[in-house]
């Protein structure tokens, strides 16, 4: 027998431990090593070339100056989602840009709203302390006779001094009427806002009344106190709240009694065109 022609020994791959993806075939066994070596070498080839050969082998790499197209295998999808760096720096770019164009100018404009209405109330606040203030000071500084007749000097300073409180009371009561928009129309209640028109309408009409000082400056206390406390104390003092509520009626209540009593009645003049029968 040639010693290049396989030998059959009549035993199965198995029994031979040849099992497993790279055993080799039961008719290559036998002859010199050199032949069997050229019988793998080609039968290699030829898996390779059909892709019938599994192997864990790097991908042949490309040569720009190279001709040759490389194997043929499996085909790889494409990787359809978005790159970590896109992310990273598009959504937050996106996030910046709608807070800069939406959320900021809403959230600056709201804080400009919030801003006047509590400037306003602090100078709603500011004018009914000052009247207040200078109707208590002039209801305690009335000039008696006998001062103007033993001292006229300083009676006359303390009336220039009363004069500079009516101003006050002249000033802020004028402010409230004007401004009355800016302050009375930020309170939730119709309530409140209630209030604070009849306070600001009231109060200037004391000031242009033709009373006497001291009966402006009680008439102007008993409206200025219950707003004060109404609009201005802490909350949590509950009954003084609801007691200031029955106050502010009762001031208002007592405006017009005194309107009724102060009315006179318009007197008819002799030259006057009398109608004829």
């Amino acid at each position: 027998m040639d010693a290049r022609e396989p030998r059959c020994t009549g035993r199965s791959p198995q029994a031979r431990g040849d099992s497993g993806p790279y055993s080799v075939p039961h008719y290559l066994h036998g002859g010199t090593p050199q032949a069997r070596g050229r019988r793998i070498r080609r039968d290699h080839e030829l898996a390779h070339a059909h892709g019938l050969l599994r192997t864990s082998a790097p991908a042949p790499s490309i040569s720009l100056m190279s001709r040759e197209a490389p194997a043929a295998g499996p085909r790889v999808p494409h990787n359809r989602s978005m790159h970590p760096w896109i992310s990273s720096i598009l959504l937050p770019a996106a996030t910046a840009l709608f807070i800069g164009l939406v959320i900021t100018p809403r959230l600056e404009a709201r804080n400009k709203r919030v801003r006047v209405v509590h400037e306003a109330r602090d100078e709603f606040s500011r004018r009914v302390l000052i009247i207040l203030s200078a109707s208590g000071r002039l209801r305690e500084s009335s000039i008696p006779a006998a001062l103007v007749e033993q001292r006229p000097a300083l009676a006359e300073k303390l009336t220039a001094e009363r004069d500079r409180w009516i101003d006050q009371l002249e000033e802020a009561t004028r402010f409230l009427v004007d401004n009355v928009e800016t302050f009375g129309l930020s309170y939730a209640t119709s309530r409140g806002r209630d209030i604070v028109g009849q306070f600001v309408v009231h109060g200037r009409g004391i000031v242009l009344s033709e009373r006497t000082v001291e009966t402006k400056a009680a008439l102007l206390t008993d409206l200025a106190g219950p707003v004060q406390n109404i609009f201005f104390t802490r909350r949590w003092r509950v009954l003084t709240i609801g007691r200031s509520f029955v106050e502010f009626d009762r001031a208002v209540a007592a405006l017009d009694e005194d309107l009724a009593e102060d009315t006179i009645a318009p007197s008819t003049s002799s030259d006057s065109p009398q109608p004829t029968g």
